[in-house]
């Protein structure tokens, strides 16, 4: 049986940087998740006297995901950028690498679209979810 290891990718092989254009690119240390959806339209195309469709046709890419982070160090990314929220940042990108040889994705042109935040009592830690579009990935 063939040895299948160097398909599995963990989380720790993973890095992410978020980079904020005319401010700098930041190595995120602390994501806790992060998940990333490529999507196409499809329509199907139909002719008189037929059934069935003759065609699907893709036509709209979309390119959406979130991710979350500890708060702290999204609020020292903002105070940096001299920003309040996450949703302040304009046409950002948003680099996805495996260190192991797996996939790399760069998002184009982000819109942070939400920031949210709950803080609970007795909890370690306080993270920051974050959903984002972008217009192209390379």
């Amino acid at each position: 049986m063939p040895n299948k290891n160097l398909l599995i990718i963990t989380a720790a092989e993973y890095k992410v940087a978020l980079n904020i254009p005319g401010v700098g690119v930041y190595m995120l240390g602390t994501v806790n998740t992060i998940g990333w959806d490529d999507s196409v339209e499809n329509e199907l195309i139909y002719a008189v006297g037929e059934q069935y469709a003759v065609g699907n046709k893709q036509n709209a890419y979309k390119f959406a995901g979130a991710f979350s982070l500890q708060n702290g160090e999204m609020d020292s990314i903002l105070s940096e950028a001299g920003l309040k929220s996450a949703t302040q940042i304009p046409n950002a990108i948003l680099s996805i690498t495996s260190l192991v040889g797996g996939p790399s994705y760069t998002y184009l042109n982000m819109c942070l679209n939400t920031s949210k935040v709950s803080v609970k009592a007795k909890d370690k830690e306080t993270l920051v979810n974050i959903d984002w579009t972008a217009t192209n990935v390379i």
